[in-house]
C-alpha cells in the first residue's frame, strides 16, 4: 500500500499536478481528475478529526515512475482538497 508511506516521507503540498492528458488543480472534482490522470495506483480512505468532527478523506495515489514523483490527492466528497508530492516514483 503506497499511501501508508506518505506521512513517512514528508510530502510537500503542491497546487497542481500535470498528468498525461492535462493538469488537475485543487478544487477539481473526481471526474476531472480521472479524465486527466486516469486511474490511480491505489485508493485509500482515512479519517481526520478536528474540533470534534470526523471527516473521511479519500486519498488517491499516483506513482508517476522513476523519472517523476509519487503524488497523493486528497478528496473530501467529490472535490480535490489537496495535492501532496512525495519521493521519487519507482
Amino acid at each position: 500500500m503506497l499511501c501508508a508511506l506518505c506521512p513517512a516521507f514528508g510530502a510537500d503540498k503542491v497546487h497542481d499536478l500535470t498528468c498525461q492528458s492535462g493538469t488537475v488543480r485543487v478544487g477539481d472534482n473526481k471526474i476531472e481528475v480521472l479524465s486527466q490522470c486516469g486511474e490511480p495506483s491505489s485508493k485509500d480512505s482515512v479519517e481526520q478529526h478536528a474540533r470534534g468532527v470526523t471527516v473521511t478523506i479519500e486519498q488517491w495515489t499516483y506513482n508517476l515512475g522513476a523519472q517523476d514523483f509519487i503524488y497523493v490527492l486528497d478528496f473530501n466528497g467529490a472535490t480535490l482538497k489537496a495535492i501532496r508530492r512525495g519521493e521519487r516514483g519507482f
